[in-house]
């Protein structure tokens, strides 16, 4: 989910789904929840516009997981050469 918010996409449902199917393709694992929320408030967002965090809660055997990590705006592509001109 950070290496694709690095490359632009800050489309929240689209960063828990590739965080949930990395998650799930462990083997043993067991994902409860993955969430990306605003880093300062810990809301749900459903557009990433500003640094976030990713949250996730997972079984393994009988052990629960919970985790999370910064994830930071994805930086706005640059206007193409001449663009406003």
């Amino acid at each position: 989910a950070a290496r694709a918010a690095a490359a632009g996409d800050a489309d929240a449902a689209a960063l828990e789904a590739e965080l949930a199917a990395a998650i799930a393709a462990e083997p043993g694992v067991t994902l409860e929840y993955a969430a990306i929320v605003d880093a300062k408030t810990l809301e749900r967002v459903t557009l990433l516009t500003r640094e976030g965090r990713a949250l996730v809660a997972a079984r393994v055997g009988s052990a629960r997981l919970i985790d999370n990590v910064t994830i930071a705006a994805p930086v706005a592509a640059p206007a193409p050469s001449g663009a406003g001109a």
